[in-house]
């Protein structure tokens, strides 16, 4: 029994001493050269304990924008043209894409974007996108387009006023004709005096009077200038006066006697050329004469018949062809 105890006892002393050499033995270790009071040098990152791998950050690129493109206003028609001009911090490429209203531009890639000739749906909000595969910009301007005037063509009168004469009462119209651009104003003018509210390519005149005898003209305006077109004289005259006269019957339709104190009255049948109206006056016995006034010009027809004291009327006069000018 003691044997086997003291090879028991041996064995956990071998061990006690390995362990004891593990613990208290003299083992040789190396002294970084860093914790060295008399070295500067530091350790490398990712080397020591914990044996973590090296690291590297990438830098992102960036856009800066030098010269935005530039809102501009044209006519219909015109060029218009839409520049950038930017870089990136790192030189990486950049890449543009043009937009009108939010709507890509097919084929608009470049830093610059052209329109060569204008239309007016061409206007509205352009945009560009500048991008690297690290960053994005976007800028802006408008393009406003104006329609194209119209040429300025100065005013030609074809159709001048014309001298007239007429008779009071009756409407006149003086008319003029003239061509140029845009609108023609119109100013009427009487003895070289504008007429108020006289501003149309005509001068009408209703009801003439002597008054209205004058030199008139008209002054023709637009935005090329002025023109004057000829004096046009206005003549009004008064009306005629027909007068009329006859000798006092004697004898009747039959041949037989007619006495002064048989005859009633006497008829004056007058007519006017394209008025298939007659008109009779009845005149009293006792004259022998008559006169018309206000007799506007034309063609007329007279004639004359004798009514006795019994109502018979006799056969009328030969017709008097009478012409008013």
């Amino acid at each position: 029994m003691l044997s086997l105890h003291a090879y028991s006892n041996s064995k956990l002393t071998i061990i006690f001493l390995f362990m004891g050499m593990l613990s208290f033995g003299s083992i040789a270790t190396a002294k970084p050269s860093w914790k060295d009071d008399s070295s500067t040098e530091q350790p490398t990152k990712g080397s020591g304990k914990g044996g973590g791998k090296n690291k590297t950050t990438t830098p992102i690129s960036e856009i800066t924008i030098v010269e935005h493109p530039v809102s501009i206003t044209i006519m219909n028609g015109e060029k218009a043209t839409f520049a950038v001009s930017a870089s990136s911090s790192d030189g990486q490429e950049i890449i543009y894409q043009w937009y009108l209203n939010s709507s890509i531009i097919n084929n608009a890639n470049a830093a610059s974007f052209s329109i060569e000739s204008s239309s007016l749906s061409d206007q509205g909000e352009y945009s560009v996108s500048l991008r690297t595969p690290d960053a994005t910009k976007t800028t802006q301007a408008s393009l406003s387009i104006e329609a194209t005037p119209d040429p300025v063509i100065a005013i030609e009168i074809s159709l001048h006023p014309v001298s007239q004469t007429a008779y009071i009462q009756e409407n006149f119209t003086l008319n003029v004709s003239a061509t140029g651009s845009g609108t023609l104003s119109y100013q009427w003018r009487k003895n070289g005096v504008s007429l108020s509210g006289q501003i149309q390519s005509y001068l009408n005149f209703e009801s003439l009077n002597l008054n209205d005898s004058a030199q008139y003209d008209v002054v023709i305006s637009n935005e090329a200038g002025s023109v004057t077109s000829n004096i046009a004289t206005l003549t009004v005259n008064p009306l005629s006066t027909i007068a009329l006269a006859w000798d006092t019957p004697t004898a009747r339709d039959d041949g037989s006697a007619l006495e002064l104190n048989d005859i009633d009255s006497y008829n004056i049948y007058i007519s006017y050329d394209g008025d298939t109206f007659e008109d009779t006056i009845k005149i009293p016995a006792t004259l022998n004469n008559i006169e018309f006034s206000d007799m506007p010009p034309g063609n007329y027809q007279l004639a004359i018949a004798t009514t006795d004291t019994t109502g018979a009327t006799g056969n009328r006069s030969e017709t008097l062809m009478l012409i008013i000018n």
